[in-house]
């Protein structure tokens, strides 16, 4: 093999090697980025819970104090 084959199949290794650790941070960017939307979509949920609750409770509130008069 001379020192100009054996320099190609080291770039193509060094390039395969390089794409693999790009995708492989690529997939961990996309695994955290999920996560958020995750989290956010469920704080709203109970950000929307909570609000009727209050909503509920409010209302019972006002029969008592309506019931009193």
């Amino acid at each position: 093999m001379s020192i100009k084959t054996i320099a190609i199949i080291l770039g193509v290794l060094f390039l395969v090697a390089g794409l693999f650790k790009f995708l492989d941070s690529q997939r961990d960017k996309h695994t955290k980025s999920s996560n958020f939307v995750e989290k956010s979509v469920k704080a709203i949920k109970r950000v929307e819970a909570m609000r009727e609750e209050r909503a509920k409770t409010i209302i019972e509130q006002e029969r008592e104090l309506d019931s009193w008069e």
